[in-house]
């Protein structure tokens, strides 16, 4: 929507579209986060989990879920900055936040220095504390260098103009997502009949899953601005010509 925005050459709208679905963000992370702190128990226990593996999983999912905000505002922050073109800047703020996250895991598993050793609650706020500074970071930008952002409290009435526009592509796009990690789940369901072992191993595998899976992902974000640009533009012709030569 945004990329779309720009390409009709409507920064205002752009803008305001930016700022209002913030607040949505802001509104279905903490009914999530809610959600799942209510449902920790009945949710891992069917995916297998029980007695020690059930305190550490409880151990790290309370942290991440008080700190979910951090995981997904600055993913929302990084779309929007590679929807204007600049994916640069989004590039270079997550190679930072995975830098900081290796700095900081072994220094809050293991207790380096004067931090004391933490374990699986140092791994969840180790994650959580790169999280922060990604959106920080990602606020920074959309407002500084890419003034994309309104302090102004917006109107309900605009508000869901923008959220009407942004869900009309957020909630297939979202359903369609859905379907990797609820797979997932299944599998882990599975798997967990096996042992504990069998679920590292299992996990273990979906990491080098995302190696495999980079090519067509990285593809995927890079035509999302080129796309959505055009189209705003009414260039078809350009998203048509786009479209086959990314299928090659």
């Amino acid at each position: 929507v945004i990329s779309q925005c720009i390409g009709e050459g409507d920064h205002a709208q752009a803008r305001r579209i930016t700022t209002h679905t913030f607040f949505l963000a802001l509104i279905v992370v903490s009914t999530l986060s809610a959600i799942g702190l209510l449902t920790m128990d009945f949710v891992f226990t069917r995916l297998g989990a029980s007695g020690e593996v059930l305190t550490l999983v409880k151990q790290f999912m309370t942290i991440w879920y008080l700190g979910v905000i951090f995981m997904i505002v600055p993913m929302f922050a990084e779309g929007i900055i590679r929807a204007t073109g600049d994916t640069v800047s989004s590039s270079a703020i997550m190679m930072a936040g995975a830098s900081l996250n290796v700095v900081l895991d072994p220094v809050l598993i293991f207790g380096i220095g004067v931090f004391p050793a933490m374990g699986l609650r140092g791994a969840a706020i180790a994650t959580i504390l790169t999280r922060a500074f990604t959106l920080v970071a990602g606020v920074f930008i959309l407002h500084h260098r890419h003034r994309l952002i309104e302090w102004a409290l917006p109107t309900p009435s605009a508000m869901w103009a923008s959220w009407r526009r942004v869900l009309h592509i957020g909630v297939p796009s979202s359903a369609t997502a859905l379907l990797v990690p609820i797979s997932s789940a299944v599998i882990t369901r599975i798997v967990a009949g096996f042992g504990p072992e069998a679920v590292a191993a299992c996990g273990a595998g979906g990491r080098l899953e995302m190696f495999a899976f980079m090519i067509p992902m990285s593809l995927g974000m890079s035509l999302v601005p080129f796309i959505g640009q055009n189209w705003g533009a009414g260039r078809r012709d350009r998203v048509e010509l786009c479209r086959k030569y990314s299928n090659r």
